[in-house]
């Protein structure tokens, strides 16, 4: 696997904030990260930093922001994500900024990404981790397609967060 070729890098990873699905996922993939002599360094919210610390007390934590906006109790609603888009773009041209300024200052080599669109650098490999090739849209969701084909495009690499046997993710 892809993963099992990652070895003595200096690695940046951040996780999507919507829940604490993409932290708790990325715990097992972190440790493994780490077993193959990997330096990690975690750029993440307080909340998520409060998780990870119980697992990962020794490494260095950098503040990430939040993207703008969560999903309600109704889930996913198209009008609320459209009336945010131009905040999500301004976001994700700060976080490209923020990773920047991090692989600066701790040489980091290898970028990864769990399901954050702007948590890539043009100055090294940047992987972006998802369970999701296509979104679970509606037919009219379509414009939302385009974008999240579009911004995964921008990454070296694509990995796919599940198991080709048992497709624990559900339809890809």
């Amino acid at each position: 696997s892809a993963l099992a070729n990652v070895r003595n890098r200096r690695i940046l990873f951040g996780a999507l904030n919507w829940g604490m699905g993409h932290v708790s996922r990325s715990i097992p993939l972190i440790a493994s990260l780490l077993e193959q002599e990997n330096r990690i360094f975690i750029a993440c919210n307080p909340a998520q930093e409060t998780i990870y610390r119980v697992y990962f007390p020794h490494l260095t934590y950098y503040s990430l922001e939040d993207y703008p906006f969560l999903f309600s109790e109704k889930g996913f609603r198209p009008v609320d994500f459209l009336r945010r888009i131009p905040q999500l773009f301004r976001h994700i041209q700060r976080e490209k900024v923020r990773v920047t300024e991090v692989v600066g200052i701790e040489r980091i080599d290898l970028v990864i990404s769990d399901h954050r669109y702007g948590f890539l650098s043009s100055k090294v490999e940047s992987i972006f981790i998802t369970h999701q090739c296509r979104l679970p849209l509606p037919p009219y969701g379509r414009i939302f397609q385009f974008f999240h084909r579009n911004l995964m495009r921008k990454f070296n690499a694509c990995w796919i967060a599940d198991d080709q046997i048992l497709r624990l993710a559900g339809k890809l």
